[in-house]
């Protein structure tokens, strides 16, 4: 897994990283104050493909625990 690149124009309340594993691209993204981190798939540039229905992540996960659920092929489909 690869990290592609960190998006900060957001919220400070959100973190959010580009991610690349086995050719596809994901946007983690943490929500600090909801304590609630989300994978979505995406372009390179961290452009949602078609809607931002989520892939793995919840409540009371971080950006490493989701980043491992995604090396791992722990994922909705």
């Amino acid at each position: 897994m690869n990290i592609v690149k960190h998006i900060t124009d957001k919220m400070p309340i959100v973190e959010q990283i580009v991610v690349e594993h086995d050719g596809n691209h994901y946007l983690v993204s943490n929500n600090k104050k909801l304590e609630e981190t989300l994978a979505f798939r995406c372009k390179p540039s961290g452009e949602p493909i078609g809607r931002f229905l989520k892939v793995a992540g919840g409540y009371g996960c971080t950006i490493a625990e989701v980043m491992v659920a995604i090396e791992q092929g722990r994922m909705w489909k």
